[in-house]
């Protein structure tokens, strides 16, 4: 699975704890 950095960062954050 490839995913930007920026993206899967920014999905990482959004997810919750």
């Amino acid at each position: 699975m490839s995913c930007l950095l920026v993206w899967c960062t920014s999905h990482l954050f959004s997810l919750p704890p």
